[in-house]
């Protein structure tokens, strides 16, 4: 890749690449530990295209190898990444949409949070 090639992937890019989804979605998936933070830098935050990339092949091609360069590995199958719960739930609360149910589930978690405390 030359330098002229170069482009370092900002937030609005990223959240293009999520088939346009807001600013904010994306600052909700780093804090929930679903993206990789992005690196600081002169009062912005960039992703290394190559580390975005990793980041985007390990989350949507489960089941494939690639090599450094991004070539898919044909035949072999990757060890299925290890996701924790506390991920997995965020996640799904991240995903839906409808602010009813997000605000529902609050109110569980918080239920549940008391009954445990007495």
């Amino acid at each position: 890749m030359s330098l002229s090639d170069f482009k370092l992937i900002t937030m609005a890019d990223a959240a293009r690449i999520f088939d346009g989804c807001s600013r904010k979605t994306i600052e909700n998936y780093i804090r929930a530990g679903t993206m990789p933070a992005p690196v600081r830098f002169g009062g912005r935050e960039y992703w290394h295209p190559a580390d975005f990339r990793e980041f985007l092949d390990k989350t949507f091609r489960k089941g494939q190898l690639t090599t450094p360069d991004g070539e898919l590995v044909p035949g072999q199958a990757a060890p299925e990444a290890d996701v924790s719960p506390a991920i997995r739930s965020d996640a799904i609360m991240l995903a839906d949409s409808n602010p009813v149910v997000r605000q529902q589930r609050r109110q569980q978690a918080r239920l549940q949070r008391l009954n445990a405390n007495t």
